[in-house]
């Protein structure tokens, strides 16, 4: 039995598109079988609808050959020059499925994950092929492809090798959807359809595209809800999602239509598709018949203005007296603030921001109250007045350098802060005491020299540093009953590979003169208790990050709620 060796890779066939060959004639008397295709050596081969690819046969000694495929596919006459995007003029004998020439160029026409280029030749004597399953996918497994000898019918007394060079061909873009309003399916394709709901209300939008019984097999998803020209121009966008189901709040009035694409991005050797619908039906928003108002939290940002969150979208223009309407209190203070300038945020136009005559600060107790007036005050897109509010909190902005999870060791240990023990001291994360949250950070130490409770803030949690600045270092500690008081701890600021460039907390500790550090004698056990303490920075670290040690006296000790920023200068 001779061997049938699978040829692919010999030589480049990027660039070559193949003639057609009126006739198939046997070689020579050697019996050999082999083919080339224009993917190269590529096994797993795949291809769009629309685009062709080329293959040949180079059997030796085979007495009949044809390339066969699906009925709706072409063979294209060659050569094809480069550049073609429209195959039809090049379209050979069409409709026949099978063709006889060494050389074939065949156009894809329908999607089909499994699309068979299917080789037949036949021989005097056996051959066989050790090449690779096809469609075991990848990792391919070997296997022998051999020839089959025929006892009987129209080969009778020959050898016919069959061989199917699979190709993956991903169908054009088809794009579906489905118009949800809370559950019910609305029929979306009907010209001049309109679906009515209000400001406020939500309507699904659902990208079936890939669910449709095709090839085309689409990995993105983009909706654009467009204005109708009545409402602010020609098709403006206004809002846009990329998930596959859309829950999308209409906040604004006015008529709207729905835009879906549906595409596929560009893999290598295969090109990208992109499909885009625009639903004939209108989407009409009226005025919402719920009350107008302030929900979530007012905050203040780190630029001092103070942020308030609406249950719809603000109107383009805002009274200059509406300010007066806003009255923001501090507890303590006998007057209340006023509020200078009111502004839409433009890119969340259901927030609106607020400029204090005065500053508030961390730590302040401040409630905002609002007066409902509808000649002068705050009203909604569609029209509504918004409502009085009395005494909300404002969430008054928290400069502490490490965020919420980094202060109060809500992480992992490893990410935020790392163990940075010596000797036999232990560092762990323990959900044993925790001054807030679910956590603290633990440490227990033995009491002998050199083996101590010891970590840093890590990477996640890096301090930029100013000189000259002065910092409030704020932090909470509990003691268990058995701790040896006697102990304490240092904070220090690390910078590079060092753990303790300058100590930050240069307290002296009056039982051991020479050894500074915030002595635990004095202070309760059992108990969390608020440590604070003020430093001024001698040059700019950048990328530093905080040390804590435990002096190295035995006992158990839990940190949390870490707190450092620059000081406060309060009036």
């Amino acid at each position: 039995m001779k061997t049938f060796k699978y040829l692919i890779g010999m030589f480049i066939l990027a660039s070559v598109f193949f003639a057609c060959e009126d006739e198939y004639e046997p070689v020579s008397d050697f019996a050999d079988a082999g083919f080339y295709t224009s993917y190269g050596s590529q096994v797993g081969r795949s291809a769009v609808v629309g685009d062709y690819a080329a293959f040949m046969d180079i059997s030796q000694g085979a007495i009949y050959h044809h390339w066969a495929v699906d009925s709706g596919n072409y063979f294209l006459e060659g050569p094809i020059p480069r550049g073609v995007e429209d195959f039809t003029s090049y379209i050979m004998n069409e409709g026949d499925t099978s063709i006889h020439d060494i050389n074939a160029n065949i156009l894809f026409a329908k999607g089909d994950t499994a699309f068979q280029v299917r080789l037949f030749n036949v021989f005097e004597d056996s051959v066989a092929w050790r090449g690779v399953d096809e469609t075991t996918g990848w990792p391919y497994e070997a296997k022998n492809h051999s020839a089959v000898y025929h006892e009987d019918g129209e080969w009778a007394g020959k050898w016919v090798f069959e061989y199917n060079i699979l190709v993956d061909v991903y169908d054009t873009i088809i794009t579906d959807m489905e118009l949800r309003n809370q559950g019910v399916v609305i029929d979306h394709t009907v010209e001049g359809d309109t679906v009515k709901i209000k400001a406020g209300e939500e309507l699904q939008f659902a990208d079936l595209s890939a669910e449709l019984d095709n090839t085309s097999r689409p990995d993105g998803t983009t909706w654009r809800i467009l204005n109708a020209p009545e409402n602010s121009g020609e098709n403006e966008v206004y809002t846009t999602s990329s998930k596959t189901i859309a829950d999308i709040t209409f906040k604004k009035m006015g008529n709207f239509y729905i835009e879906l694409t549906a595409k596929r991005e560009a893999q290598e050797g295969l090109v990208g598709d992109t499909e885009t619908y625009l639903a004939p039906i209108v989407i009409n928003v009226a005025q919402s018949d719920l009350p107008f108002e302030q929900q979530g939290q007012i905050r203040q940002n780190k630029d001092k203005t103070v942020n308030v969150i609406f249950n719809a979208l603000i109107a383009d223009v805002i009274h200059d007296d509406a300010k007066n309407l806003f009255t923001v209190n501090v507890e303590g203070n006998p007057d209340p603030i006023a509020v200078t300038k009111v502004e839409r945020v433009e890119n969340n136009q259901d927030n609106l921001l607020l400029t204090l005559a005065e500053e508030i600060y961390y730590g302040d107790v401040v409630t905002m109250t609002y007066t409902k007036d509808e000649t002068i005050g705050i009203t909604s897109q569609d029209e509504r007045a918004l409502e009085s509010f009395t005494d909300v909190k404002v969430f008054v902005y928290d400069p502490n350098m490490l965020d919420l999870t980094a202060a109060s060791f809500e992480d992992a240990l490893g990410d935020y802060w790392a163990d940075q023990r010596k000797g036999t001291g232990t560092v762990e994360y323990s959900t044993e005491q925790a001054a807030t949250g679910n956590q603290s950070i633990k440490g227990v130490n033995p009491g002998t020299s050199g083996n101590q409770m010891r970590f840093s803030s890590n990477a996640d949690a890096l301090l930029t540093i100013e000189s000259g600045v002065t910092y409030t270092v704020k932090y909470k500690r509990f003691l268990t009953a058995d701790t040896d008081l006697a102990g304490g701890d240092k904070f220090y600021i690390g910078e590079g590979g060092t753990l303790n460039v300058i100590q930050i907390n240069n307290v002296d500790n009056l039982l051991d003169p020479g050894q500074k550090c915030h002595l635990f004698t004095g202070n309760p056990t059992e108990a969390w208790y608020e440590m604070e303490f003020e430093w001024t920075a001698d040059k700019d670290y950048v990328g530093a990050f905080l040390t804590v040690q435990v002096n190295p006296k035995a006992g158990t000790f839990y940190y949390d709620d870490f707190y450092i920023s620059p000081k406060v200068e309060k009036p």
